[in-house]
């Protein structure tokens, strides 16, 4: 009842997205103190489920909504705040993350448009990016958080948690694949960022029980690393793409990442170390790319190509010169390595 009193009649009174916002804050503020007032349990099961139920919908209304504010910083931020919120009363949040990333944001990288979302653009995708991102490292945090004790001694457990550990490096994967199509520098900062800390939390939570699991569950645990190989790919041509733009604010954040995705790969050889098959696992040096995949010359590789084509120029002239007695002239020369 609090919260169908709190809902507009109409959509239209609510002026602005700032109006939505400070909405949501008072009906989360009336949940909480309504939950700590009744106790823990919240009181009725019932209506705890019918709250959250209307709240969700009411945070799926906000979203959709063809707001007439969307543009801004102070719009993103408050866009970003429902996008977070409602993903958290979500059932499933790894589904519907991965549902939209599928679905509008794609449209949004076909068309530039979409139907569902009249506020998501080019602009604000961004929004979608990192409120998915911070509640992705949370559940990180918290849902992949167990004991491996567990998770060996219960097989439904095992296969529940290594299903939501490979949905959620797919999630991972499908927003860092993004970067290449909103090629921007608050996009390449955004997943430098988010990335580095999933990297991290991933490593301490889910990376021991991937050990303890290979073996028993050979095919899901090969299934996940193989989408992290491929996350991490994309995330070395993001470090790669950065270096060469010589953007002095992004390049101080590369290092942290890189020692991260470094520290990723040596700790998947220790999984297949520590299950006896790492044989199958080798290291090799990556070919630097850009975010498009294209290869990227070194400076070494220009050095020395500059290197070939004074020497041409300088046999072609050596030919045409020469001295009183018909030989060549020695001309000093040296090769770049």
């Amino acid at each position: 009842m609090v919260l169908k009193s709190l809902q507009p009649e109409t959509m239209k009174e609510l002026q602005n997205i700032s109006m939505a916002v400070n909405l949501c804050k008072l009906i989360t503020s009336i949940s909480s103190f309504l939950k700590h007032d009744k106790g823990d349990d919240g009181g009725d099961s019932n209506s705890g489920s019918s709250f959250k139920l209307e709240k969700r919908e009411l945070l799926l209304k906000l979203l959709r909504w063809k707001w007439k504010d969307a543009k801004g910083s102070v719009f993103n931020e408050n866009y970003s705040y429902l996008i977070r919120h409602y993903v958290k009363v979500c059932d499933e949040p790894l589904t519907y993350m991965e549902e939209i990333c599928n679905g509008p944001i794609q449209c949004i990288v076909q068309n530039g448009s979409n139907g569902d979302y009249p506020a998501l653009n080019k602009m604000t995708v961004i929004c979608f990016y990192r409120g998915f991102s911070e509640e992705l490292n949370n559940i990180v945090k918290t849902k992949l958080s167990v004991s491996t004790r567990q998770i060996v001694n219960d097989e439904e457990t095992t296969d529940d948690y290594l299903s939501q550990t490979h949905s959620a490096l797919k999630v991972f994967q499908i927003l860092n694949s993004f970067v290449k199509d909103f090629e921007n520098r608050n996009f390449m900062m955004a997943t430098i960022k988010y990335a580095k800390v999933f990297l991290e939390v991933f490593l301490k939570n889910v990376m021991p029980i991937l050990d303890r699991t290979l073996r028993s569950h050979k095919q899901m645990v090969h299934g996940i690393l193989k989408i992290a190989q491929q996350s991490t790919r994309s995330l070395q041509h993001l470090c790669s793409h950065t270096k060469v733009n010589k953007d002095v604010t992004m390049t101080t954040h590369v290092p942290a990442l890189k020692k991260c995705l470094e520290a990723f790969v040596f700790r998947v050889k220790a999984v297949l170390a520590y299950n006896n098959c790492d044989s199958v696992f080798w290291i090799g040096n990556l070919k630097n790319r850009d975010l498009q995949g294209n290869e990227i010359q070194s400076q070494a590789d220009t050095t020395v190509a500059e290197g070939e084509d004074e020497d041409e120029t300088e046999e072609q002239e050596g030919e045409e010169t020469m001295d009183d007695d018909g030989e060549e002239e020695e001309d000093e020369c040296s090769e770049s390595f």
